[in-house]
């Protein structure tokens, strides 16, 4: 019965939003609905603008993204997945799942829970993350460079100070005065888009690099062209070498390479660049001088000189 309550109080909340009659919430208390109903209505009014200013994130990942919000779920969560630090995760499908507990004993601000469920949104979107994301509080790097935790961050800084305007604007103006659809908009026709293509789906496409900015540039898809970002970072998405500024792509990310691109990104000596064992997974940095209980793949990764199970501990 209280499935039915949420749900249904969520929609007549969210009743003048355009897809109130498809989003859902399920198994939350009636307390917790006024913040989520909150939470809700600024993502509806704001995604645009969160995806316009995180354009590290290719613009096919942002589309899916665009595209799944308005018939995602929302479910309050009480399973044993939520124990400890984790307050939302995602099983596939577009369900969000909440950990309701864990995020009212933690005083998550509402700009926090925005955060939260866009993160999961993310990972609903596939975007990819480091091999090293659910251990970004041993790692702390991981966070600057990880997509879902870039964009996580996005989200909450729009929310904690909203823009008095929108970057996307929504439309291009030629010389001639002709307004014209950019990137990602809807259309029927070729001219109707600022790059002259419109994809299928009928969504404009890049046709060129021109179209993507000095920052990025086409990738070819029949009639699913998309922005690739080029000169990334680490983690950043990429397709070849020569998109990510150090380092090397693999596996669709910037990876580092040798040892000494750790150290530049991380202006610390003690780590270097570590292979993925058994050779599944992506190029990451690995600290070198890691305490007892620390993550290490040998030795040498340890004070104590004595790695055991890919665990730091001391010497008997």
């Amino acid at each position: 019965m209280r499935s039915y309550i949420c749900i249904f109080a969520l929609l007549i909340v969210l009743a003048p939003t355009v897809h109130a009659k498809q989003f859902e919430v399920e198994n939350c208390e009636s307390s917790a609905m006024g913040d989520i109903n909150w939470a809700v209505d600024f993502i509806d009014k704001n995604i645009e603008e969160m995806l316009s200013q995180a354009s590290f994130i290719p613009s096919k990942y942002g589309d899916d993204i665009r595209k799944k919000w308005p018939t995602s779920t929302l479910k309050c969560s009480t399973k044993k997945k939520c124990d400890g630090d984790v307050l939302g995760y995602h099983r596939g499908g577009n369900k969000i799942n909440l950990c309701w507990d864990e995020i009212r004993d933690q005083s998550t601000t509402r700009c926090d829970l925005v955060g939260i469920i866009m993160h999961e949104k993310a990972h609903a979107a596939n975007v990819p993350i480091e091999k090293k994301h659910n251990d970004a509080n041993e790692y702390a790097y991981v966070r600057g460079i990880d997509l879902v935790y870039r964009f996580d961050d996005v989200v909450e800084r729009i929310c904690l100070a909203p823009p008095v305007t929108s970057a996307t604007g929504g439309s291009i103006v030629e010389s001639g005065g002709t307004a014209r659809l950019a990137l990602g908009e809807h259309c029927s026709t070729n001219t109707q888009c600022s790059s002259n293509n419109c994809g299928a789906g009928g969504v404009c496409v890049c046709n060129d690099s021109n179209d993507c900015g000095s920052d990025s540039r086409c990738k070819k898809r029949i009639g699913k062209n998309y922005c690739v970002p080029t000169g990334g970072d680490f983690g950043d998405y990429c397709e070849k070498n020569s998109d990510c500024s150090r380092g090397k792509c693999e596996k669709k990310s910037c990876v580092c390479d040798k040892d000494n691109d750790c150290t530049t990104l991380l202006g610390d000596t003690h780590f270097r660049c570590a292979k993925p064992g058994l050779g599944f997974g992506k190029n990451f940095c690995q600290a070198t001088s890691v305490s007892n209980g620390g993550t290490c793949q040998r030795d040498s990764d340890c004070d104590s000189d004595k790695c055991k199970k890919d665990k730091c501990e001391a010497k008997k």
